[in-house]
């Protein structure tokens, strides 16, 4: 499938629309926000009907600023939300016909996913608000279903892998550059917590923010061949977010994909290979003498320094907390004998709406732990057959470990997918994936000073 030229009249338009939206709710211009909403909205229409990779700079935009959200009664509506709007602009621009998306090899999949969204629906009539806990089901198929669509698009893939690199590398940039401003005194908390001072970008918190970088970090690698050297700063400008985020979950995550990478170099056997893994040996050693270094400068401030000093903590802070909530989930399934069952999507909270320390509904961490107090053994079963059948939809399963093994780690302590980025992230390495040696930017930089300079 190759990417149809965009329409630039309609991307000038959009840009022009999203331009005046911010201008408006900058300078408060009117007193009504509906007004520079309504316009927004309309520029980004009208930007994703420019071009399919217009339509998916929208949608993973919708999914990287996750942060932002609408109360709307029991609904929490977030960006990502309304950019299901796109999903039909992506299809036109797509092409895609029902045939060539519902593939023999694609039925597995489609089977469990469609199992896994029915049965948990069903379980959540049960639940004290079957109207939340579905809303929380509604986000599970949402993120579905993007994955189907994406499996059909194999060159022009990578150019989308590409525009989601810079979209979340400039993003992770700027929180940076605002975290060097705080450290110096400037009080700048632009994609920092206010809460903790770890990078936060514009995400619901830094465990989300972490969570889709080491995630995207998987994409990358899985894409590693492809890329250019642009690619590989911005790549470079998100591991350093992934500390800065201070996530240990993300942490570990990261550990796991330098890994998975190490033994598939190592799986090659040729001596650039086994060179190449030698390097990678050397720099996994040399990292945490660098990071307690810098720990111990006060570079990294308090909160990540304590983390890092305190990696499985499971007797205090957030891990004990989090023991805490799993015990209690244990002790509602056992009491109305639904380990088969569950209790209905989300419905933890609504079972106990002051947690232990008495702030806020309490909140069940890990995605696993979840699956099973929410829909059961049976909900579990075959959430974890859909993974697998993602898994061997993928052209290069070795490498496309990376994304499942960071997905997988993260959301064991960070319950997540109801989020869109995960299965967008999926999206990227499910079906075909031809790594086609489109003109690097080095390449063509070089070409341009070539043809420029004197003959």
């Amino acid at each position: 499938m190759k990417i149809n030229n965009p329409s630039f009249g309609t991307l000038i338009l959009g840009f022009l629309g999203i331009f005046i939206a911010l201008v408006l709710f900058a300078t408060k211009a009117t007193e009504s926000s509906e007004i520079y909403l309504v316009i927004l909205a309309v520029g980004l229409l009208l930007v994703a009907c420019s071009g399919m990779v217009a339509s998916w700079v929208v949608v993973f935009l919708g999914a990287t600023v996750n942060g932002i959200s609408i109360n709307l009664g029991f609904l929490t509506v977030r960006p990502e939300h309304l950019t299901a709007a796109v999903f039909l602009i992506l299809i036109y621009h797509m092409r895609l016909s029902i045939p060539a998306a519902v593939q023999k090899s694609r039925v597995p999949l489609i089977c469990l996913a469609s199992g896994f969204i029915l049965w948990a629906a069903v379980v959540s009539l049960g639940s004290p608000n079957p109207a939340a806990s579905l809303w929380i089901v509604l986000q599970y198929a949402l993120g579905i279903v993007w994955l189907l669509p994406f499996a059909t698009v194999s060159d022009a893939k990578l150019t989308l892998v590409r525009a989601g690199t810079y979209i979340f590398a400039c993003v992770t940039l700027l929180s940076l550059i605002s975290y060097a401003a705080r450290t110096l005194g400037s009080g700048s908390l632009l994609g920092v917590s206010p809460v903790s001072g770890r990078l936060q970008g514009f995400s619901f918190e830094p465990n989300i923010f972490a969570s889709q970088a080491v995630v995207w970090l998987g994409v990358l690698y899985f894409w590693r061949s492809s890329l250019c050297r642009l690619d590989k700063i911005a790549s470079a400008v998100i591991v350093v977010g992934v500390l800065f985020a201070g996530t240990r979950s993300a942490w570990l995550a990261a550990v796991a994909v330098v890994a998975l990478g190490l033994l598939n170099v190592l799986r090659r056997g040729s001596a650039r290979s086994v060179l190449l893994g030698g390097v990678i040996g050397i720099v996994g050693v040399a990292a945490p003498f660098l990071i307690s270094t810098l720990a111990a400068a006060g570079v990294l401030g308090t909160e990540i320094t304590y983390r890092l000093q305190n990696l499985l903590e499971s007797d205090s802070g957030t891990g004990a907390y989090r023991i805490d909530n799993f015990e209690l989930a244990f002790g509602d399934l056992s009491s109305w004998d639904a380990w088969w069952v569950g209790l209905g999507a989300n419905s933890f909270s609504q079972y106990h709406a002051i947690d232990s320390t008495g702030t806020g509904p309490a909140y069940l961490g890990s995605l696993w732990i979840t699956l099973v107090y929410d829909s059961g053994f049976i909900g579990l079963a075959l959430f974890l057959g859909l993974f697998f059948a993602l898994w061997r939809l993928t052209e290069r399963r070795p490498e496309s470990l990376a994304v499942f093994v960071a997905i997988a780690i993260c959301a064991a302590f960070t319950n997540f997918l109801w989020f869109q980025y995960a299965w967008l992230s999926l999206a990227m390495v499910v079906g075909r994936a031809d790594q086609t040696d489109y003109p690097k930017f080095d390449d063509k930089l070089n070409s341009t000073i070539s043809l420029g300079g004197r003959q």
